[in-house]
């Protein structure tokens, strides 16, 4: 059984990670563009991006607020749909490191794929709180004549301890695993070598 103490700093984090606990909050997931990375070295190709679709068991949503007892209080839904938005993140990896998006009707690769995993989580602690982001996503590139080139899955995930909880922080959390993922595709020495064929 837990002490009084306990029980008081279970509330407090409880009131500290969801001061809005019961209603419904939307994060504003986007991927942000840096330097050029492993890809740039591939010299530029057409690529056709697109489209994604969300294969995550419940597609409704990206997560749950919960209080200082782990019990799930409201939703946590993206402010756009996450197929939309890895999407989007591939794209602008790929056109950060000079590859070019097609421009005709037969391109010389078209890339498309599958969100299987978009999820933020957190765990309420004594004193502190965790919070776990993961993004996942198999990419499927093919060549013209649509036969298979390279079908391969990829992860990014975050996890974070925090003396309180905000919905910055969670966005925060959710860009940085969205982020590492789309690190992880731009360094895979199977995509570079995929885009690198004739």
């Amino acid at each position: 059984m837990r002490s009084p103490l306990a029980l008081l700093a279970l509330l407090a984090a409880a009131i500290l990670v969801t001061g809005c606990a019961f209603t419904t909050s939307k994060l504003d997931i986007t991927y942000s563009v840096d330097q050029a990375g492993p890809l740039a070295a591939v010299a530029p190709r057409e690529v056709s991006v697109g489209p994604f679709t969300d294969k995550r068991p419940d597609v409704a949503r990206i997560g749950h607020k919960k209080n200082g007892f782990g019990q799930k209080t409201a939703d946590i839904l993206p402010a756009r749909p996450v197929a939309e938005i890895v999407r989007d993140a591939i794209a602008a990896e790929l056109a950060k490191n000079g590859h070019r998006a097609a421009a005709t009707a037969a391109p010389a690769l078209a890339l498309s794929g599958d969100v299987t995993e978009f999820w933020f989580d957190l765990a309420v602690g004594v004193f502190t709180i965790e919070y776990t982001g993961r993004v996942g996503a198999t990419v499927n590139i093919r060549d013209p004549s649509g036969g298979p080139v390279l079908t391969k899955r990829y992860q990014g995930v975050q996890v974070e301890k925090r003396m309180a909880g905000y919905e910055g922080a969670w966005t925060e959390v959710m860009n940085t695993a969205l982020s590492k993922m789309v690190r992880e595709i731009s360094t895979d020495p199977e995509l570079a070598d995929a885009l690198a064929r004739k």
